[in-house]
C-alpha cells in the first residue's frame, strides 16, 4: 500500500509545519503587530496565536493525531464564525487571513496523518455494519436508485426528470400548431 510513502513524508511535513508555525507565531503574535481596535477581534487574534502555540508544542512532543487536527480546524472555524457574528470592523479581514494562513500551515501534515491513521479493514467493517443495519431496518427499499438518491441527499430526483422527459418525448413537442390552449 501507499502507507510507506506517507510514513516517509510525514516527518518532513511535520518539520516544515513546525518551522512555519514558529514564523507564524513570531510574525503575528499580538506583541509583533499593531493592536486591534476591536476588542472581540483582539481576543480572537490572541486565541488564534494560542492555538498555533499549542499545535507547535504538541507537535514537538509527538502528540498530534488526526483528531487533534480536526478539533483545531473546528476551533478555528468557531473563532472565525464568532468574529463574523460579533464584529463588523474592517480588521475582520486580518483575522480571516490569520485563520487561512494557519489552516494552510497545518493542511499537509493533517492530510498525511489522516492517511496514516486510516484503517481500511475497520472502515470495511463499519461499512458492512451500516449496510446490514439498512437492510434489517428495511431502509433499503426495492427501488435501489431512489434509495441511493435519497441517501445522497439530492434535492431533485433525476429519475423523475427522465420519466417526465420520456413522457414529453412520447407526446411530441408542444408548438403553437399542436398546442390546443394557445390563444389565437
Amino acid at each position: 500500500m501507499m502507507n510507506h510513502v506517507y510514513r516517509e513524508r510525514f516527518p518532513k511535513a511535520t518539520a516544515q509545519m513546525e518551522g512555519r508555525l514558529c514564523v507564524f507565531i513570531h510574525t503575528y503574535c499580538p506583541e509583533s503587530v499593531l493592536p486591534l481596535a476591536d476588542g472581540v477581534l483582539s481576543f480572537i487574534h490572541h486565541q488564534i496565536i494560542e492555538l498555533s502555540r499549542d499545535c507547535l508544542t504538541k507537535s514537538g512532543e509527538g502528540l498530534i493525531t488526526s483528531v487533534y487536527f480536526f478539533e483545531l480546524q473546528e476551533n478555528l472555524e468557531k473563532l472565525l464564525d464568532d468574529a463574523y457574528k460579533r464584529s463588523e470592523s474592517s480588521e475582520l479581514t486580518f483575522v480571516t487571513e490569520l485563520v487561512k494562513k494557519l489552516l494552510f500551515i497545518i493542511a499537509r501534515p493533517a492530510r498525511l496523518l489522516e492517511c496514516l491513521e486510516f484503517n481500511p479493514e475497520e472502515f470495511y467493517h463499519l461499512l458492512e455494519a451500516a449496510e446490514d443495519h439498512a437492510k434489517e431496518g428495511h431502509l433499503m427499499k426495492t427501488d435501489i436508485p431512489r434509495y441511493i438518491i435519497s441517501q445522497l441527499g439530492l434535492t431533485r430526483d433525476p429519475l423523475e426528470e427522465m420519466v417526465s422527459r420520456e413522457h414529453y418525448d412520447s407526446e411530441g413537442p408542444v408548438t403553437p400548431e399542436t398546442d390546443d390552449s394557445a390563444e389565437v
